[in-house]
């Protein structure tokens, strides 16, 4: 989780050494004298955490999370899960479920459902739109259409290593290939990305439309470039076919919020004779907390408490009766596995059986960091 957190920055990172290039600028001269990724995904997870609040800073009850949905509370983004499947894509739910499990990506069901109601709301023979795939054999037919595209997604996993419907950032490249071809994880890796970014998925149609003027065939548009946002608009289980509650922590909705700002979190300056990459909040200190994330000041402060917990999880040298999840929690093995995660929070919730749903979801995000928070120091020349 901490690592696709900070692979958004990366990415923002790289973003702004391509535009001092584009500048002509030598890596001689292009100093960062800050860590990058800048900061500890503590920090943007108990922000993210703190818009589970109500605007007095108590956590909501359940039936307050039931009458609200997601983005109503969550800021920005890409808005998940906020239309619904038409009645003749649910129609296909069971056709989709067997050729999910035909090739080994059940998990998944969610998202093929999405990406059916993007590509043709279920109307039509074709309604994955995968008759041109070459996945397609004979007659198309629903059935062959969602067979086809759900084998074609299945190979698509695999060359984007997606592991699972929570790995959130080879998702998104799975995702956006399903619209583009594979050829877009081929480019990916070629030109140094870690992920899928609204700017490079830009970049990749716009490489292809001239592709194709190069080999005189003119065309005019290539793919979807905003296919992310146009299929997880309906897309209604983050948690992928998993109860489990810790595989429910919305990773998806903070990860996009943090890239609606892509572009914005570097900046640079002029500084003797070299350019000094920085990050925004040198130039905005409550850029997070009052741009992205929009927080109240009573969320602010609660937003710290959070914090100060996962800094507590997170020290594996912390031992005694002062830990969380009290003597022999048995932090030594890092990271920690989901079985793991699920373990510690019975732990703590057997220490206060009174807690929230939501006060349980802040200390699983917080468990799913230990062990995986990471950053390297830029304080040297390029």
């Amino acid at each position: 989780m901490a690592t696709q957190i900070n692979g958004v920055f990366m990415d923002d990172y790289n973003i702004e050494l391509e535009e001092l290039k584009a500048m002509g600028i030598s890596t001689d001269d292009i100093t960062t004298n800050e860590p990058v990724p800048p900061g500890s995904s503590y920090k943007i997870m108990s922000y993210f955490c703190a818009t589970l609040l109500t605007e007095d800073g108590k956590e909501q009850s359940d039936s307050e999370n039931q009458e609200n949905e997601l983005p109503d509370v969550i800021a920005g983004g890409i808005h998940i899960g906020t239309k619904l499947l038409s009645e003749n894509v649910e129609s296909y739910r069971e056709d989709v479920k067997d050729a999910a499990q035909r090739y080994g990506v059940s998990a998944y069901v969610d998202v093929i459902m999405a990406m059916m109601m993007q590509e043709s709301g279920g109307r039509g023979n074709d309604v994955m739109q995968s008759a041109g795939s070459g996945y397609v054999h004979g007659t198309v037919t629903p059935q062959s259409s969602i067979d086809g595209g759900v084998h074609y997604f299945s190979d698509i996993l695999k060359k984007a290593n997606c592991t699972s419907p929570q790995d959130w950032s080879r998702l998104e490249v799975a995702v956006q290939s399903y619209n583009y071809g594979m050829g877009y994880i081929t480019w990916l890796s070629k030109n140094g990305y870690t992920g899928w970014t609204a700017t490079n998925a830009v970049a990749f149609s716009d490489y292809m439309i001239q592709k194709y003027h190069e080999n005189e065939q003119n065309i005019r548009i290539y793919g979807d470039k905003r296919y992310i946002r146009h299929v997880f608009r309906y897309y209604h289980a983050a948690g992928g076919a998993s109860q489990s509650l810790v595989d429910k922590i919305d990773i998806v909705h903070l990860l996009s919020m943090l890239r609606d700002f892509e572009g914005e979190y570097y900046y640079h300056e002029l500084e003797d004779e070299t350019y000094d990459i920085k990050f925004i909040t040198r130039k905005q200190e409550d850029y997070f907390t009052k741009t992205v994330f929009r927080l109240t000041d009573r969320q602010i402060e609660m937003a710290k408490s959070y914090e100060a917990i996962f800094a507590q999880l997170g020290n594996t040298e912390f031992s005694g009766d002062g830990n969380i999840l009290g003597q022999g929690s048995n932090l030594d093995t890092l990271p920690l596995t989901n079985e793991q995660v699920t373990k510690y929070l019975a732990i703590a919730r057997k220490t206060d059986p009174n807690m929230s749903t939501q006060r349980s979801q802040v200390l699983a995000v917080g468990l799913s960091l230990v062990g995986k928070v990471g950053y390297f120091l830029g304080r040297k020349k390029l």
